[in-house]
């Protein structure tokens, strides 16, 4: 169910470990809060292990949004998912509801954007963006978030 009065964008990136990474390749479902936007398409920031750089490397269309599904049938499809959770700690199975994104294809990018530097950093929780600013991008610090492109057009 597609929620009227969330935000909606065009691209939300979100941060991704290898096994959540699995989970999603395995069901094609994103997840997100509860009262995360709706979206077109979600990218994938693949968060580096160790002195790995971190970057985004898939995107796919969103093909439909639920923005109150119910975590505990989430962490049933998704028992790694759960295991992490207890294993460090992250108080995952204690929420009720959040945002799931189920996805059409999920296309690899030609070229991963890249973080210029440091390895292993965490992306913003929530990077909304544009398609034209993931196409155009060859660092991930070239990618300007809705509110700086709006910010860029206010000045105009």
């Amino acid at each position: 169910m597609t929620n009227k009065k969330a935000k909606h964008v065009e691209v939300i990136v979100v941060a991704t470990r290898l096994k959540v990474w699995d989970a999603v390749r395995k069901k094609e479902t994103a997840t997100q809060a509860e009262n995360a936007p709706d979206a077109d398409y979600i990218a994938f920031f693949q968060v580096g292990q160790k002195d790995e750089r971190s970057a985004i490397t898939h995107i796919a269309e969103v093909k439909r949004i639920n923005h109150r599904a119910l975590v505990s049938e989430y962490l049933k499809r998704n028992p790694e998912i759960l295991e992490l959770s207890k294993r460090e700690k992250k108080g995952w199975e204690y929420g009720t509801y959040h945002t799931e994104y189920d996805l059409k294809e999920i296309k690899e990018l030609p070229v991963p954007i890249m973080e210029r530097k440091r390895g292993g950093t965490r992306c913003q929780v929530r990077l909304h963006t544009t398609l034209e600013q993931i196409k155009k991008a060859k660092a991930l610090s070239d990618i300007k978030t809705i509110s700086q492109l709006e910010k860029g057009v206010k000045s105009l």
